[in-house]
């Protein structure tokens, strides 16, 4: 007498229904519960999905990784009137140079401008430039030298809202 044989395809179903029964609906009373919190979750995703959309519209298209440093106003680290940006405003506390490849007076690709707030870790103000050997590098101009030792080279990333 020869064995009845089940159709891989059967098997299948049934380990997914043993699966589903086992993983789905082992922790509810009745399918009407479990729909439910099927849907709940549901909502809780698009909600979620919602709220993250919104904050990358705020931020579309501004949201560059650059390496942050220091400099001081001093002509071995600028050019010879160190006092004065190239915007053309005197230096003050949080005044920070992108790169040439960052501002759109010396690039087409660049998204910043003189005069520009943008987010590092506190607002800043962007007042000038580097030079031209620098890319997506922003420094970040202090007074002292153990303010720019402290500040050091790090990667970050460069905001402007929208």
């Amino acid at each position: 007498m020869r064995k009845k044989q089940i159709q891989p395809s059967t098997a299948i179903l049934l380990a997914m229904a043993l699966m589903l029964f086992s993983f789905g609906f082992g922790q509810y009373q009745s399918n009407k519960e479990y729909r439910e919190k099927v849907l709940s979750l549901q909502d809780s995703v698009l909600i979620y999905r919602q709220n993250l959309e919104q904050k990358n519209r705020l931020f579309s298209n501004s949201l560059e990784q650059v390496t942050f440093s220091s400099y001081n106003p001093v002509v071995a680290q600028t050019d010879s009137t160190p006092m004065i940006t190239a915007s053309g405003d005197s230096v003050d506390a949080w005044t920070i140079a992108l790169s040439r490849d960052m501002l759109r007076r010396h690039s087409s690709d660049g998204q910043f401008s003189y005069q520009d707030t943008v987010y590092a870790i506190i607002p800043l103000v962007v007042k000038d430039t580097m030079n031209p050997k620098y890319e997506k590098t922003a420094d970040i101009l202090s007074f002292s030298h153990e303010t720019a030792r402290w500040l050091g080279r790090r990667k970050g990333y460069l905001v402007k809202p929208n």
